[in-house]
């Protein structure tokens, strides 16, 4: 019975785990639907601190500008302190941003909330993932993955849903205080990461924290750990090193994908989207719909990720998605299809929910499982800024791409978007469900194998502890 209930404490406390690192991640989704909700009531006649369509097209985008900053933040953080300390550092910053937007009286104090916000933002994104990764069984890493998914993406919804019931300013702090609070009292009760605590040859305390979430030391390190004196400079030479640049690159060229995918650019512009078909939407009835299938999609891929793997999702979605594509192009191409506005629409929400099930979601995972431990806090950084370099470039590009090549021509891009995303996953990405972070080390280097002396120093440390 002992042995039972310290198992069920131990599961507790990996989702607690997840639970918390998805919760602070989620401020990034919460950011974003507040943005959706303060983009339409800082336009109406009856509010006092009314903005211009160019400034509030600068209130949405001020935000990945702070990501940008508070991503490398982050990691530098990360590798300091540990993902779990990185996490802590990134609540200031997310309460701040509430607190500024709330009493803002100008347009410059709601840039300099949003700015906040994205800095909290970036921190906790470059690090999460790490956090889940190091503190899950490889088993669940999927699983557990994705749930904190759920977490961002629901954030969007509630964040657009609480909108309709309170103003811009209570929003704000309402966003702030839900990604802040109740994680950062989940996370005083959990340990550090166990990968980076071995990292940093601090073993007794590595293996205290194996122990309270269950885990098996020789699973989660193999590589040579970071220097104590200068962490970033090691990782900068670690970089250059083949096994360790290939997952870097494969990481990023998802999130390139995933950026010029069209989805979100399409779901930046849905409202004259539906327009242009003969539906007039409520901005946030928009939002709400796009948000429940995402969400959706979410949840399946969380039943799924550890059942079939991260190739048939990501290989599966990059080809339905392109087939729905190619349906939307035939109806801007066949008149009559053009006249059932409720086609489009539909083709466009399975899209979505498609696209979200593998390329959607999964890239995420493979942030926390793909990246050797002399990179990660490197590795998880640079994802951040990428991503956001990649989304803005590809939200000025669509403006022009469809007056160019019209809608038709538009899809047609995204759809060979999809096939080129389809071939490098069919081509590069090795399969990681179920496998130890040891293993996946040793997947971009076929001619090495885990540290010998590294692995004899784990075991030793392992069975000293029984």
């Amino acid at each position: 019975m002992s042995g039972t209930a310290t198992a069920a404490g131990q599961l507790c406390r990996r989702l607690a785990a997840t639970t918390a690192a998805g919760l602070l991640a989620s401020s990034y989704g919460l950011a974003i639907g507040w943005a959706t909700v303060a983009n339409w009531q800082l336009q109406l006649p009856h509010e006092t601190l009314r903005l211009a369509a160019t400034q509030r097209s600068w209130l949405i985008s001020m935000m990945y500008v702070g990501v940008a900053v508070g991503s490398p933040v982050g990691g530098w953080l990360g590798g300091r302190l540990g993902s779990k300390g990185a996490l802590f550092a990134s609540a200031p910053a997310t309460l701040a941003s509430g607190v500024v937007i709330f009493f803002a009286s100008s347009y410059e104090m709601l840039m300099a909330g949003r700015l906040l916000i994205g800095l909290g933002s970036g921190m906790s994104n470059a690090v999460y993932m790490m956090y889940i990764s190091g503190t899950s069984r490889p088993a669940e890493r999927g699983l557990f993955s994705m749930l904190s998914e759920v977490g961002i993406v629901g954030g969007t919804v509630l964040a657009v849903a609480a909108g309709e019931l309170v103003d811009w300013r209570w929003l704000a702090v309402l966003c702030a205080v839900l990604a802040t609070a109740p994680p950062a009292a989940l996370l005083v009760l959990l340990p550090s990461d166990p990968v980076w605590l071995l990292a940093r040859h601090r073993d007794a305390e590595a293996q205290r924290a194996a122990d309270l979430l269950g885990l098996r030391l020789s699973e989660m390190a193999a590589g040579a750990a970071p220097q104590h004196d200068a962490p970033w400079r090691e990782m900068l030479h670690q970089l250059g090193k083949r096994r360790n640049v290939a997952p870097l690159a494969l990481v990023l060229a998802l999130f390139f994908f995933r950026a010029f995918s069209g989805y979100y650019t399409i779901l930046a512009y849905s409202l004259e989207f539906f327009r242009d078909v003969g539906l007039a939407l409520d901005p946030s009835l928009t939002a709400l719909l796009f948000g429940g299938v995402t969400v959706a999609a979410t949840a399946v891929t969380s039943v799924l990720i550890d059942r079939l793997g991260r190739r048939p999702l990501l290989l599966a979605s990059a080809a339905s998605t392109a087939l729905c594509y190619l349906g939307l192009v035939l109806v801007y191409q066949v008149p009559a299809l053009a006249a059932l506005p409720a086609l489009p629409v539909l083709l466009l929400l399975a899209a979505g929910f498609l696209f979200y099930v593998g390329l959607g979601c999964v890239p995420h995972c493979l942030v926390g499982e793909l990246f050797p431990e002399p990179v990660r806090f490197l590795g998880g950084s640079l994802v951040p800024v990428a991503y956001c370099v990649f989304s803005i470039v590809a939200l000025l590009l669509f403006p022009p791409t469809v007056a160019a090549l019209g809608p038709s021509g538009m899809f047609l891009c995204h759809v060979a978007c999809m096939v080129v995303a389809f071939v490098l996953v069919m081509v590069a990405l090795p399969e990681t469900r179920g496998l130890p972070l040891t293993a996946i080390e040793t997947l971009f280097d076929p001619c090495a194998k885990p540290q010998q002396d590294k692995q004899k120093h784990i075991k030793q440390v392992e069975s000293g502890s029984h």
